[in-house]
């Protein structure tokens, strides 16, 4: 399954895929993409065992790369649409 979304959470398992919204500038820089980030992937791993994550974001998008940095995430060294990709393995 390849999904591509900016700016959104995405939880894909074999049976669906789960969108949520971004939050608008007066939710900025308060954690809440890590946090929110952090619930989905423990929810992933706990529910449908997903031990691997790949996210992407764009080289100027500078509060995406921090929360990636908190998350774990490291750079695969492949750029896909201009966008950079991380993986995390758990």
């Amino acid at each position: 399954m390849r999904a591509r979304v900016s700016s959104r959470a995405i939880v894909a398992t074999r049976s669906r895929t789960t969108r949520r919204g971004h939050p608008g500038p007066h939710h900025r820089k308060k954690g809440y993409a890590t946090e929110t980030a952090r619930a989905l992937m423990d929810w992933a791993a706990t529910e449908h065992g997903i031990r691997r994550f790949v996210s992407s974001t764009t080289p100027n998008n500078a509060p995406s790369l921090r929360v990636h940095d908190k998350l774990g995430f490291a750079r695969t060294g492949q750029v896909v649409d201009g966008e950079i990709i991380f993986e995390l393995r758990r």
